[in-house]
């Protein structure tokens, strides 16, 4: 009856027979004396999709639509903005082109509070330093401006 009916562990439904591959490499760390272990899983290189596409996003200061690679992601916490390098700070983001003009033109039309959903204003003072910086590290390279292109419209 018990081979019939093994005891179930866990959230994932694994009999006590069948181990975690994770768990035995734990278990295998710390037999060998280790005290503590630190895992770091591999990010990704590129927010490159399985299909080969990348997510396009909308830059709240060009609106202009770009792939998720070329824009920073900027997160509100505690009535301050915050920029989300590796993106996954919880939350609603706010894309955003790492362009000075871009970061005007959001600020001049108070365009994170609405993207974000937070009522009164927030304080850009930690995005504007990222921007500048990156635009120093880059000074001898010319920034990419997001190119305005007119919308085609069909005359028929």
């Amino acid at each position: 009856m018990a081979d019939r009916h093994p005891q179930r562990c866990g959230a994932r439904g694994r009999t006590n027979r069948e181990a975690a591959p994770r768990g035995d490499r734990f278990r295998r760390l710390i037999d060998q004396g280790l005290n503590w272990v630190v895992v770091r899983y591999p990010q990704p290189n590129s927010t490159r999709r399985a299909d080969g596409t990348s997510p396009v996003r909308l830059c709240v200061g060009c609106r202009q639509r770009a792939s998720a690679g070329e824009l920073s992601r900027v997160v509100a916490s505690d009535s301050r903005l915050v920029v989300d390098e590796r993106r996954r700070l919880p939350g609603r983001g706010a894309w955003l082109h790492p362009h000075p003009d871009c970061l005007a033109k959001a600020e001049r039309r108070r365009a994170f509070p609405r993207a974000l959903r937070v009522r009164g204003m927030l304080d850009t003072a930690g995005v504007r330093h990222y921007v500048e910086r990156l635009a120093e590290s880059k000074a001898g390279v010319d920034l990419p401006r997001p190119e305005r292109t007119r919308k085609q419209v069909d005359p028929s």
